[in-house]
């Protein structure tokens, strides 16, 4: 019986016989990746390289006639020559029991040491979620932020992207959004962050028992690009895995531009062509399997995403803002004018849009909705007339009525835990009628 065990094993395909080593050797060394000889691996297995006794996990991005090889922590000690062991399976993640209130780093270990135990393993890289497993995002969040509860709603299960160039205030709505959401569970992913920004987090955040129910996974800024992209894999598997479990979870992901950035790197170093203003093809397809990742389920609980894109150069055509825009459920642009008038959060009403508007408020919502954006946008009709001074009081009964009915609605929108004033959304029907 044994023997006919062992024969079985060896019939496998190589790659899967754990009774055979598959080993080959680093043939060269360049950029942030490793070529190595070898008989047989695919794309998305895991490699070890041997060097001076020690033992650095990799992952197979490519191959031809040699393997491309990423190493986890770069490029650092790898000599050629060195023995590489293909393991023939894909990167599994270990699963902690009660990861609450602690930080992961980019491997999906424990950062702080505290103890813990591994509840289950499961495949690090996300299978495609099934059309008919969707459901509608039909429950709206209260923020406590009058302009995303009255004009810009956040749903359960909704996929948000929060647009902005460097200083004007991403990380800022981002952590009030983080602690006014009420969920089940909470996962922050820090890509690429500064490690003093990753610490003050953990103190505003986790050292007071606040927010008990948090997870965080931290790759931070001198991170490998594979560990910067990795710990938004580790983010997504603990959402699918308390998803499952019918749990409610909040994903914040900060930020997805530095995510594209590591991916441009891996795909660039395996021979794609940098055919979108520096990014491969690869980025756009991997970004879209992301943030699909997210959303509202009709068997488990719901994954609602918040995402931070940083605006290359305030240009909101750059090519990750540009596909981001149109594969999210929501993008909220946050406007340098705006923010240096002193309003907050600065979010520019025109150009913002949630796509879950028509599910997630009554006909009356929906109704002084409308009446906002009619407000702001006569407003916009005529704002070059007014900051230049050329408009003289009582020449417009309308724009008198816009001047002071848009000033009072900002007030009243622009801030954090309070309702719309009933009084302002009178105002703004009766502008609405008159005019």
């Amino acid at each position: 019986m044994k023997f006919d065990s062992v024969l079985k094993r060896l019939q496998l395909p190589i790659s899967y016989n754990s009774s055979i080593r598959i080993v080959g050797c680093v043939t060269s060394v360049a950029g942030c990746f490793v070529t190595a000889s070898g008989c047989q691996a695919r794309v998305g297995d895991v490699a070890r390289i041997i060097s001076n006794g020690e033992v650095l996990e990799c992952e197979v991005i490519g191959g031809g006639k040699e393997f491309i090889l990423l190493p986890c922590n770069g490029i650092l000690g790898i000599a050629v020559g060195d023995e590489v062991e293909f393991m023939g399976h894909e990167p599994m993640l270990n699963i902690y029991v009660d990861p609450y209130s602690k930080t992961l780093d980019g491997f999906g270990l424990i950062d702080n040491l505290r103890p813990s135990s591994i509840v289950t393993a499961t495949h690090l890289y996300p299978r495609k979620v099934p059309v008919k497993e969707r459901d509608i995002v039909s429950v709206k969040y209260e923020t406590g932020c009058p302009i995303l509860d009255s004009v810009l709603p956040i749903g359960s299960g909704q996929k948000v992207g929060v647009f902005a160039g460097s200083g004007i205030g991403k990380s800022t709505l981002i952590n009030m959004l983080y602690k006014n959401i009420r969920v089940d569970i909470k996962i922050v992913v820090l890509v690429g962050e500064r490690s003093r920004e990753v610490v003050e987090f953990e103190k505003k955040h986790l050292n007071n028992n606040q927010f008990g129910e948090t997870i965080i996974i931290a790759s931070t800024s001198e991170d490998s690009p594979f560990l910067k992209r990795r710990s938004v894999y580790i983010g997504l598997a603990y959402a699918k895995y308390f998803s499952e479990k019918g749990k409610e979870v909040l994903l914040v992901i900060d930020s997805l531009t530095r995510l594209a950035h590591s991916m441009r790197e891996i795909g660039i170093s395996r021979g794609e062509a940098p055919v979108a203003r520096g990014y491969p093809p690869s980025v756009f397809s991997e970004l879209s399997l992301i943030v699909e990742q997210c959303g509202a389920f009709n068997s488990y609980g719901n994954i609602t995403a918040v995402m931070s894109i940083l605006v290359d150069g305030d240009d909101s055509n750059e090519p990750v803002s540009d596909y981001l825009r149109g594969i999210l459920d929501a993008h909220l642009i946050l406007d340098r004018n705006i923010a240096n008038s002193g309003l907050y959060p600065p979010i520019n009403i025109l150009a913002s849009r949630s796509r879950v508007v028509d599910y997630t408020l009554n006909e009356n919502e929906r109704r002084i909705e409308k009446n906002i954006r009619k407000v702001y946008s006569d407003y916009n009709k005529v704002r070059d007339v007014i900051d230049s001074g050329l408009y003289q009081k009582g020449t417009s009964e309308k724009i008198d009525a816009l001047i002071s009915i848009k000033k009072i609605t900002e007030d009243s929108l622009h801030c954090w835990g309070e309702q719309f004033d009933d009084n302002v959304r009178e105002e703004i029907d009766r502008y609405v009628e008159n005019f």
